[in-house]
């Protein structure tokens, strides 16, 4: 192991040794790979230098208080295991931390767009660890998979989440509301721009955002509603779309996106609009 972490340092010229760490993959053996599976990888400078102390890393969730970024080549991920393929097949070096977050855009830059304001990234930990446990294994490529598939079920996964930690049940697929949304979604891409139903015998709300930054669209919207009024079950008849989704009385639940160029327009059908 010391000679290869030597080889590696010297091919590569790396000068900074701090925060060059090693990650076991696997090992070969009677040519046949067996990949394991561990958590942590070791600092390199505990190998070529006996007297320094060894030090691990998390690389799984190295940042307690923010989404988890790993860069390799030029792409990012939200997700080690596919931080690590990529890295596999590309020879590239995975890069992830503190230095790693400073180099994205700061929350505040992660918005969307509603048909009343612009609504940007907030920090709000009790949306935040709800929100990391829907998206820490999905990256961009998982957000536009199949017409947005895994999307739309994060979604609904996020929203239950969230209507859990305020007491109430969680919503079902409806497939009459799926389809009405998803007609309205397309119809928002086929325009390019946000165009609520006339109609208005279901409720609904609407949204877009750019760049893939729809990962982020529930939690805004939630911290928005959250920040507002955080009793989802109140009588008010200026309850956000948000708080009205999440309130007791609602029971079903329909979601359609599609895309048009770099934005994303999301529609969400509910059940009749109730104060």
């Amino acid at each position: 192991m010391v000679e290869m972490v030597r080889r590696i340092v010297k091919d590569k010229e790396l000068d900074d040794i701090d925060n060059i760490c090693i990650y076991y993959v696997g090992f070969l053996e009677h040519k046949k790979f067996t990949k394991i599976n561990v958590q942590t990888c070791e600092g390199v400078k505990s190998f070529l230098y006996p007297h320094c102390k060894p030090i691990k890393y998390n690389v799984t969730h190295p940042n307690n208080h923010k989404p988890n970024i790993y860069l390799c080549g030029h792409k990012a991920f939200t997700n080690f295991e596919l931080a690590l393929e990529y890295s596999l097949k590309f020879n590239c070096y995975i890069k992830f931390g503190k230095d790693v977050t400073h180099i994205l855009p700061a929350p505040k830059k992660f918005c969307v767009m509603t048909v009343y304001s612009k609504l940007c990234y907030v920090k709000n930990w009790n949306s935040y660890h709800i929100w990391k446990t829907v998206w820490s294994n999905c990256d961009n490529y998982c957000y536009y998979y199949k017409k947005f598939a895994h999307t739309k079920k994060r979604y609904l996964d996020e929203i239950n989440y969230y209507r859990k930690s305020v007491g109430n049940s969680a919503l079902v697929l409806y497939i009459k509301l799926v389809i009405l949304a998803q007609k309205r979604a397309d119809l928002m891409a086929k325009y390019g721009y946000l165009m609520p139903d006339p109609r208005k015998y279901y409720d609904e709300l609407i949204a877009s955002s750019e760049y893939g930054h729809g990962i982020y669209l529930i939690k805004i919207l939630y911290d928005d509603a959250w920040f507002h009024n955080s009793n989802f079950n109140r009588i008010s008849a200026k309850k956000r779309e948000m708080a009205r989704l999440l309130s007791s009385n609602q029971k079903h639940i329909g979601i359609g996106i599609a895309k048009k160029g770099k934005t994303v327009y999301v529609c969400i059908k509910f059940t009749p609009k109730l104060i």
